[in-house]
């Protein structure tokens, strides 16, 4: 049975935002200021897949997702597969998935400033390294 990529559900959102700070945690912790860090908890995570939650596409059953994707307008925002289904497949699947989307939504308007800085995690660790010496080196957790 092929897997099946669908629009994230109500039940989904615990899932994927733990989904989301692990996979956040396990590429960003080490590489971006402590003061991010400490700012992006489950909590947080909890609250942007929330309020993103009619722009995510997730392959997996409903509460027990593999993967996932954000679109925000014409960029692919966010995605993340899950650790025990890294190279299983599942981010081709997505990711030709998330290539349909964009595709089917035409051709984007030319970015704007305010589009292209509108990553958040970009803006708040630029702030943080002007307001704080980033600390580089091992894990901060």
């Amino acid at each position: 049975m092929p897997i099946r990529v669908r629009a994230a559900e109500q039940v989904d959102i615990e899932a994927l935002a733990r989904l989301w700070y692990d996979g956040w945690l396990d590429a960003h912790a080490t590489i971006v200021p402590l003061a991010l860090v400490r700012l992006r908890t489950l909590e947080n995570f909890n609250e942007r897949m929330a309020a993103a939650l009619g722009s995510v596409r997730v392959i997996g059953r409903c509460g027990a997702p593999a993967g996932f994707y954000i679109l925000k307008g014409d960029e692919l925002y966010q995605f993340y597969v899950a650790a025990a289904f890294r190279g299983t497949g599942v981010a081709a699947t997505l990711m030709a998935d998330a290539e349909s989307q964009l595709a089917a939504a035409g051709p984007a308007a030319p970015a704007d400033r305010a589009a292209v800085e509108g990553d958040e995690d970009r803006e708040l660790s630029a702030d943080l390294v002007d307001g704080e010496a980033p600390l580089v080196g091992g894990p901060r957790r």
